[in-house]
């Protein structure tokens, strides 16, 4: 697995890249040895973010945190990854997007076609 790592405004750490690679090894048993990866990570004042990003031919999981403590927005985007990485979390997205398409006919006074 490749693993590209940003940092803006923020210093990436050997502890650090542990922590993501750790966590990393668990996703690549969901998407396969055949993937590459892309770590952000930003610090703005009070806060971290982290932004990882598992590719894998043409599917991608995306993983979004944001904390005070960067290890704690890392962990927090590896269990989004891994939460919509998973085989049953196409029904949770569909089940959310149908809502969405739902609120926005009922805003608009039409309904579905």
């Amino acid at each position: 697995m490749n693993v590209d790592y940003t940092g803006r405004q923020f210093d990436i750490t050997p502890k650090i890249r542990k922590e993501v690679e750790a966590g990393l090894a668990k996703l690549v048993k969901i998407v396969g040895e055949n993937c590459s990866c892309k770590v952000i990570l930003t610090a703005e004042k009070q806060r971290r973010i982290a932004e990882i990003t598992v590719t894998r031919r043409t599917k991608k999981l995306v993983g979004h945190g944001e904390a005070t403590d960067v290890l704690v927005a890392i962990d927090e985007a590896l269990e989004l990854a891994k939460k919509f990485g998973a085989e049953d979390s196409k029904d949770f997205i569909n089940g959310i997007l149908d809502r969405v398409l739902r609120d926005y006919y009922e805003k608009a006074g039409q309904k579905e076609s």
